[in-house]
């Protein structure tokens, strides 16, 4: 359904709701299996006007720009950051975003959260981002925040709903939503309120919380001896390209280990910050796309980097403008992969 929704949503739409208008150039797309860089149109033309397909009203797309590596969190978050005054997805979106009290109440030995999170609404789904330290001498794996619940000023209960952990730190051999020993990073999720809608109905819910509290944050224990922490690749830079039909994200990703790796999935999530850092908008970034090819025909040894070589993965009808958007000033890419 994603993908009828990203390639036909005029015709998705009007038997939905509405109709759209929109116009779209052919992509394109070629069947060499060969992972070479695309060709990239990096130019500041004025943009497309519209991203067409939001259904609720209609968006000037941000126009091409290159987002620079900013960094990396733990091992294989990487973060991108567009020049002043440039964006990703859309020039102006609206999002409310509201930092307030948090507290648990059972915790695993030695982990704990800190005292405010971060809450923020996206053109459909709502986020959450947080900050949970480790001060044991194990790994902590799976990390789950169960049963939040989220009050008014007033103390009545406004819902109540897990928060569902997306990334953390990724060991080897495979665990993912891990925390290493002795450590302090930043979490990023979801919260689902009880349905996802085509426009956010959770807004007035969400400008309404006062705090949160969280019956359990919860994970299993790893022996730091046993499951090791990964080490980070080179992802040189997060191209935005507005230059012609959808826009397109793309990144160029290098496995400068002396080793082989593999990639875990063919997707890789994606999720857009806006300048203060709240979560605005996720998507995801695919081998297949990057290749050229459709996700059908992709084979094992796609998934298969060389040490030296490089792959590519896009968004070729990039969600932040088209399906979710959201107007952004900082990505994070989630990659997963295990040595080979």
């Amino acid at each position: 359904m994603r993908t009828l929704i990203k390639l036909f949503p005029c015709l998705f739409i009007s038997l939905v709701l509405t109709a759209c208008n929109s116009s779209s150039s052919d992509s394109g797309g070629s069947n060499d299996n060969t992972n070479t860089a695309p060709d990239i149109d990096t130019s500041t033309d004025t943009p497309t006007g519209c991203a067409a397909h939001e259904l609720f009203g209609c968006y000037e797309e941000c126009p091409s720009t290159i987002a620079s590596s900013a960094g990396v969190i733990g091992d294989n978050h990487y973060i991108f950051e567009v020049p002043s005054g440039d964006c990703l997805g859309v020039v102006s979106y609206e999002h409310i975003t509201t930092t307030i009290p948090i507290s648990v109440n059972t915790a695993e030995t030695g982990l704990s959260i800190a005292s405010t999170i971060n809450i923020s609404t996206g053109s459909r789904e709502n986020y959450f981002s947080v900050e949970i330290t480790n001060n044991s001498d194990v790994h902590y794996c799976g990390l789950r925040l169960e049963d939040a619940l989220f009050y008014d000023s007033e103390g009545n209960l406004l819902a109540e709903t897990d928060l569902d952990i997306v990334g953390g730190d990724t060991l080897t051999p495979f665990e993912s939503r891990c925390i290493v020993a002795n450590s302090t990073r930043v979490f990023f999720g979801d919260i689902f309120f009880g349905i996802i809608t085509f426009e956010n109905i959770y807004k007035e819910l969400v400008s309404n919380i006062a705090r949160v509290v969280v019956r359990e944050l919860h994970g299993r224990d790893e022996n730091p001896l046993v499951r090791t922490q990964l080490d980070s690749l080179a992802v040189n830079n997060l191209v935005w390209d507005n230059g012609s039909g959808f826009p397109t994200i793309r990144l160029e990703v290098i496995n400068n280990q002396s080793y082989t790796i593999e990639l875990d999935d063919d997707a890789h999530r994606l999720i857009f910050l806006d300048e203060n850092d709240f979560v605005v908008s996720q998507s995801y970034a695919y081998l297949y796309e990057g290749l050229g090819v459709d996700e059908s025909e992709l084979d094992d040894e796609d998934y298969i980097i060389n040490p030296g070589e490089t792959i590519y993965l896009n968004d070729d009808i990039a969600d932040v403008s088209e399906v979710y958007p959201a107007r952004a000033t900082k990505a994070i890419l989630f990659l997963e992969w295990q040595p080979y």
